[in-house]
């Protein structure tokens, strides 16, 4: 057995040698201090995991070229991106179409499509009828009393271009809004019914957005057919900026 002077020897050598172990461990942490490496977990704090991106690879964007969109994105290639990273990185895609004037250039075209579309249909119909009924009718009446057809047809085209622009502005911005192609088919005639009806059972003061006053206006309108075209004008200016919302929502997702 050791004795009380044998016991509290050993235990003095112990600590001296957890002493020293310490002494040992502290210096050589102040020579070579330790380089933690952050992890994905904790490099990007609140904003989510960082992950160091070494390419990227634009899919889907058709309107733009291979050396457009690596240029875009260039400032973010070899970072360390987080989830503020990468929606940087789309709304630069996106930015990119809108310099472009895509998304204007898209709606302009597809509005002056529906308009013409409508406008030339009526205008080759005015002139069948011209064709047809002008010469039936006695040439002396018709100089005595000019009837004003031409500032007739001047204003309906105005009307039925502004009333096609709207129709094919609606078809473009629901079909961006559900991504589907043939939305653009059906949602104009779904709107067109839907106004009708709510006119007709709801809200029959409320003639200015019923469907049928803009294709034969009634004596309600104070400009008349122009009254009603500046009506639609505005109304298709309000659908564009719907669809601008709707297409830049779309690129952000390419």
């Amino acid at each position: 057995m050791l004795s009380p002077g044998d016991r509290s020897a050993i235990q003095q050598q112990q600590q001296q040698l957890l002493d020293e172990n310490q002494r040992q461990r502290d210096a050589l942490e102040r020579s070579a201090p330790l380089t933690i490496t952050p992890s994905p977990e904790t490099s990007a704090g609140t904003e989510g995991p960082c992950f160091t991106v070494s390419s990227i690879v634009v899919s889907g964007a058709t309107r733009l070229t291979s050396a457009e969109t690596d240029r875009l994105v260039a400032p973010w290639v070899n970072q360390c991106l987080n989830i503020t990273g990468l929606t940087a990185v789309t709304d630069a895609v996106t930015d990119g179409y809108i310099r472009r004037g895509y998304i204007t250039s898209r709606a302009l075209a597809c509005a002056a499509s529906g308009g013409l579309a409508l406008s030339l249909g009526i205008l080759a119909a005015y002139g069948l009828a011209a064709l047809l009924l002008l010469p039936l009718e006695a040439m002396r009446d018709y100089m005595l009393e000019p009837p004003g057809y031409f500032r007739q047809l001047l204003e309906t085209l105005l009307m039925f271009f502004a009333s096609g622009a709207f129709w094919a502005l609606v078809g473009l911005t629901f079909a961006t809004l559900t991504n589907s192609r043939y939305m653009a088919y059906a949602s104009p005639f779904v709107l067109f019914y839907l106004l009708v009806i709510l006119y007709e059972r709801y809200f029959d003061k409320l003639y200015v957005l019923y469907p049928r006053e803009w294709l034969n206006p009634s004596n309600k309108w104070v400009f008349g057919r122009i009254g009603v075209a500046v009506l639609l004008l505005e109304l298709s200016a309000l659908m564009a900026l719907l669809f601008a919302w709707a297409a830049k929502r779309r690129l952000r997702q390419i």
